[in-house]
């Protein structure tokens, strides 16, 4: 359950994003004024990913310890090379789906649907015991914007030190974690402190629209996601 710390976080965030022009439905943005109608001309868009969360694991045996819970080869996970997978109960239906990243040696980072990250720490925490790695929800501590479209790779060239070229591709910035999840779809996740001055940045440039937006570019993109309402389904 969230502290008080952390609702006061969510909705601070939530109050930025209104006064930047977002409904504001059951704790998502929902619009930024656009309707499905206009989806065909919007060509750089930005979007807050609020319903994502991330499951921190940290130390020295993290990445062995992930490797016998999921479905990802760990050994190919590093600072430049991120990777999709699941994890799974013992009858093989899927938990959670994830996309996992390494911003430093010994901890890597698993973004997926918010409410999924508590019970996959339920599910997979009982076995950390045996190997020296620490799961935490760190889902307050960062914030998740999803940006696409197809003149979205330009723009974000213009803004960053580098863009990743290839799906799955992980650039490090200072302050900031950027990857290439689809051919037109980039995921940014920046320090909760700096999200606000990120957003209007990009804001700049890129039209800011609401999640469902993102999601239709996902399901045409091919990703899918397990979400709690899809939990063990697959």
């Amino acid at each position: 359950m969230a502290d008080t710390k952390d609702t006061d976080a969510m909705n601070n965030w939530l109050n930025f994003l209104a006064q930047q022009g977002a409904t504001i439905n059951d704790g998502f943005a929902t619009s930024f004024g656009e309707t499905p109608a206009d989806y065909p001309e919007l060509k750089a868009t930005l979007v807050d990913l609020s319903d994502m969360g991330i499951l921190s694991l940290e130390g020295p045996d993290t990445k062995r310890f992930l490797q016998g819970q999921s479905t990802s080869d760990t050994s190919q996970l590093n600072k430049e090379t991120s990777l999709p997978g699941a994890i799974c109960n013992p009858k093989g239906r899927m938990l959670t789906s994830y996309q996992a990243i390494e911003p430093v040696l010994d901890r890597v980072l698993l973004t997926m649907h918010r409410p999924l990250v508590e019970t996959t720490i339920n599910n997979i925490g009982k076995y950390a015991a045996f190997f020296k790695t620490t799961l935490n929800d760190v889902s307050e501590d960062y914030r998740l914007l999803g940006l696409s479209g197809p003149d979205c790779e330009p723009l974000l060239a213009q803004l960053f030190d580098t863009v990743p070229q290839a799906i799955n591709q992980l650039c490090i910035g200072e302050d900031y974690l950027l990857l290439r999840i689809s051919s037109q779809q980039f995921l940014l996740i920046v320090d909760v402190a700096v999200a606000e001055k990120h957003w209007l940045r990009l804001s700049a440039s890129f039209k800011p629209v609401g999640i469902d937006y993102w999601q239709l570019q996902s399901i045409r993109a091919g990703l899918a996601q397990v979400r709690v309402e899809t939990l063990e389904q697959f």
